[in-house]
């Protein structure tokens, strides 16, 4: 009778401990996150939808490529639900690692049916103005880094990071871009044709796409 007793004690135990270290793994999952306590459930998928992107391109499916929304979450947890014709224009998005694809051409879209659902809220492009001929060199604060510099002047494509050299005393941003108006939002001149007016010839109506 002792050892049934007994047996029965060390199964409690047993059962206990089991259920603390349960109740510890869910309250470190809520508090710190499942993808810290549980690596293997991470949600996180920007390499696969990158690699997908990379697939559609290389086996020319236009469709795929330009008009197949893509569901993209990062380590950070931000759902980003597009295209990968716009995962690769929009710079905002250039650490996602998504390249564009120079064997595809998509098809231009009115700039109000561009769109990025982020989290749920679905941004659409807009018509804004941008001066044309802006020079890069504008980009550079004088009190900045050099690598602060070289950043801001590479946001722009059109914008070249020159080092100093014997004809060149000083690094310089070499170029011309063209300057939105409004802070926040991204030119993607691959999706909306330049509207151009006449008696403006240092501006031009480019569509832009707000990213929060």
């Amino acid at each position: 009778m002792e050892k049934r007793g007994q047996g029965l004690s060390t199964t409690a135990i047993i059962l206990i401990v089991l259920g603390v270290l349960v109740l510890v793994i869910l309250i470190m999952g809520f508090i710190r996150g499942w993808d810290t306590v549980a690596p293997w459930l991470s949600s996180e998928n920007v390499d696969k939808i990158s690699q997908a992107c990379s697939v559609a391109c290389s086996g020319g499916n236009t469709y795929n490529f330009c008009s197949a929304d893509k569901e993209l979450t990062d380590k950070d947890k931000n759902k980003i639900i597009t295209t990968c014709a716009m995962f690769a224009a929009v710079s905002a998005f250039d650490e996602y690692k998504v390249a564009g694809c120079p064997s595809i051409t998509c098809v231009k879209k009115p700039c109000a049916e561009l769109k990025i659902n982020t989290n749920g809220d679905v941004k659409l492009g807009e018509i804004v103005t941008a001066v044309a001929g802006t020079p890069c060199s504008d980009l550079i604060i004088a009190s900045a880094s050099t690598d602060v510099q070289k950043a801001e002047c590479e946001k722009e494509t059109d914008c070249v990071w020159v080092l100093s050299n014997a004809n060149n005393p000083i690094n310089t941003c070499t170029g011309t871009y063209d300057k939105l108006d409004i802070a926040g939002k991204y030119k993607i001149s691959q999706f909306a044709s330049d509207l151009v007016d006449p008696n403006k010839p240092n501006e031009k109506k480019v569509c832009a796409i707000v990213v929060t």
